[in-house]
């Protein structure tokens, strides 16, 4: 899902706006990431499946948490350590605690080599 979104946005020069439709706590980390790291100018609305969510605006998202002094790079490390699809969830430790404790400590806790493809297997392990 997230290649198609980059592959709309990069190589359609009419589209504006790209709306995606997940329940999915792990695609609105990656829109996060993406839309942030790539600096995608188009409108990105994520919608949940179910009625009665609210449409969530991804630029409006990464606004807030720059306004709240919040690491948008750290987003992917956070969502992989608090809790994803692969990684069970601390109880009642949510997403936003879990952010404000590594942006805190990222320079000491060196989140930011997780998931960077060029370190190496012990850079990442120390």
């Amino acid at each position: 899902m997230i290649n198609q979104l980059l592959w709309v946005v990069t190589t359609s020069s009419t589209t504006k706006s790209v709306k995606v439709i997940c329940d999915d706590t792990d695609v609105f980390a990656l829109l996060i990431h993406y839309v942030h790291t790539e600096n995608i100018e188009n409108t990105i609305i994520m919608q949940a499946t179910k009625n009665g969510h609210p449409i969530i605006d991804i630029h409006e998202v990464i606004e807030k948490m720059i306004a709240e002094k919040l690491d948008t790079a750290l987003i992917i490390q956070v969502h992989a350590l608090s809790g994803c699809d692969t990684v069970a969830a601390y109880y009642r430790k949510g997403k936003k605690t879990a952010l404000k404790v590594a942006n805190k400590y990222a320079d000491s806790l060196n989140l930011k080599i997780i998931g960077n493809l060029s370190q190496s297997e012990d850079a990442v392990y120390r």
